[in-house]
């Protein structure tokens, strides 16, 4: 899978107005952002990989914080289900794939994803599908792995 944030910039900028929202205070804000960023070691969030890290730095930030932390978690888990969802729809047709994930979601015990460790056991119900949709799976689980997903 494409891991590119597109609009890198646009990214940083939405989170720093989520952030302003939180802190009644841009500055505050802006220092908040700045302390993630060089915690999780970023000049700037270009992919899905910087995108954790400044995320596990964020939600160390307070009540708050966590909050958008698992929101901005849960809008990556969504890309990424979208982009599933697309390559299924490419190999097997609209209906199968919304199927394939339907069932899997429901396999799981979930209707959405919002973490990695969600998007891995999803990984696992596809792979347990074969042919096409496990190879999709099998994609998907290594990228919950590097998106800090622990192996069951």
């Amino acid at each position: 899978m494409d891991n590119t944030i597109a609009g890198g910039q646009v990214l940083e900028l939405q989170i720093l107005s989520r952030m302003a929202r939180i802190t009644a205070n841009p500055q505050t804000a802006g220092k908040i952002f700045q302390q993630c960023m060089d915690e999780a070691g970023l000049t700037s969030i270009n992919n899905s990989q910087d995108m954790m890290r400044f995320n596990q730095a964020l939600s160390k930030q307070g009540d708050d914080f966590e909050t958008l932390s698992r929101s901005l978690m849960s809008d990556i888990m969504q890309a990424r289900l979208k982009q599933t969802n697309h390559k299924l729809t490419k190999a097997l047709g609209r209906e199968k794939a919304e199927i394939a994930i339907e069932e899997c979601l429901k396999e799981i015990g979930l209707t959405t994803l919002t973490s990695s460790q969600e998007m891995y056991k999803f990984a696992l119900a596809l792979i347990k599908r074969g042919g096409t949709i496990a190879v999709i799976g099998h994609s998907l689980k290594i990228q919950a792995i590097l998106d800090g997903a622990e192996q069951d």
